[in-house]
């Protein structure tokens, strides 16, 4: 990736994590990210001991928990200052 795509990418990423800190900060987003935070188990352990569960399912789950946990990541971020690098790389990723 070039430094010019780099910048493209960071400048992208930081329009995306401005939208979802002024969403989140809204009455309306705190009731979403609330039902969020339930719903992708975020401060829950997504491993079981039973037998009935799966390791796909369980993999499923932490799925889940990595959407809420992205989330807090974004709205804690101070946007003046440069995004952290595991951000960048996964948007990467997704683009390929």
């Amino acid at each position: 990736m070039t430094s010019e795509e780099r910048r493209e990418l960071e400048a992208r990423l930081k329009a995306v994590a401005s939208a979802m800190q002024r969403l989140f900060a809204t009455d309306d987003g705190a009731v979403v990210l609330k039902h969020l935070a339930g719903y992708c188990r975020e401060g829950q352990t997504t491993f079981s001991l039973s037998t009935l569960e799966t390791p796909q399912m369980t993999a499923f789950k932490e799925g889940q928990r990595n959407v809420i946990v992205y989330i807090r990541t974004i709205l804690g971020l101070d946007l003046r200052l440069p995004l952290p690098r595991f951000l960048t790389v996964s948007e990467e990723e997704t683009d390929a």
